[in-house]
């Protein structure tokens, strides 16, 4: 059957014809500074479809022609872009964006993610419809597309990845002595919520972590297909708890930054 005689999908608005060899993820950024970073680093952009989350187009640098999707934050917009892009042939994917960090980590540190645990404190969000899983269980990219990446040298990051769809799930504020309290909206038993509990514990023993609310999702429902292959590339842009006079100081250059090493990627693997 024809693409003229095909309809769109429902959310990426695509067809068969759309999709490429390898396909960029970019979920709960700045389109506009998507746009701007893959413009600054020599990238044609054309715009392919636009729906209520997602806005998707063509890519081009050097001999790399590919796919971008961008959409919302979160489980239930990877899964269901997901859903979409596998469906229409997709098979290859690389995630880029940014991250929260504990004070461990440099702020613009670019990783490759190497282990990242579900929702530890929650429920199994829009992965729950593809596979059962622990809160906590970890999940790993695709060994082919680890290799792959080799000759960026990049390093591993060095701790775990935590993906939470709640933004604020770990809440909390630091007071002038470091220590950190719970600042969410008032509970019915009046105790702080499980997910703040959770990142006291992370933040009082002192454990190294990042943080995000994409990846673990990501590499949990690719692990689900046969044949599915993803690897997600972040940069860390602010530190966990938020500095409230500057949540996220290196937002745009972390972004930029692992824009350029996903496409770089992206290029690996359109031309090997």
């Amino acid at each position: 059957m024809t693409d003229s005689k095909l309809k769109t999908t429902p959310l990426l608005g695509l067809l068969p014809s759309d999709i490429s060899p390898a396909i960029l993820l970019v979920f709960g950024e700045e389109t506009g500074t998507v746009i701007s970073a893959l413009t600054n680093t020599g990238c044609g952009i054309r715009k392919v479809a636009r729906r209520r989350e997602s806005t998707t187009y063509r890519v081009k640098r050097n001999s790399a022609d590919f796919l971008i999707v961008m959409g919302g934050y979160g489980s239930s917009s990877i899964a269901s872009a997901l859903h979409e892009l596998v469906t229409l042939g997709g098979r290859r994917f690389v995630m880029a964006g940014t991250c929260g960090a504990s004070s461990h980590h440099r702020l613009g540190e670019v990783y490759l993610i190497s282990r990242a645990a579900v929702n530890p404190v929650g429920g199994p969000g829009g992965m729950g419809f593809y596979r059962q899983f622990e809160p906590g269980e970890e999940f790993s990219p695709s060994p082919v597309l680890w290799e792959a990446a080799r000759p960026l040298g990049l390093d591993s990051a060095p701790s775990v990845l935590i993906s939470s769809d709640a933004f604020y799930g770990f809440g909390g504020v630091l007071n002038q002595d470091k220590e950190l309290y719970y600042n969410g909206p008032p509970t019915e038993d009046g105790l702080p919520s499980p997910g703040f509990e959770s990142f006291r514990k992370l933040y009082e023993n002192n454990q190294p972590f990042l943080l995000d609310m994409e990846t673990a999702y990501f590499y949990g429902i690719c692990d689900s297909w046969n044949q599915v292959e993803g690897i997600a590339i972040r940069a860390v842009s602010n530190h966990i708890p938020f500095d409230l006079e500057d949540p996220i100081p290196k937002e745009e250059k972390a972004l930029a930054d692992s824009l350029l090493k996903s496409i770089e990627l992206m290029e690996l693997l359109l031309t090997d």
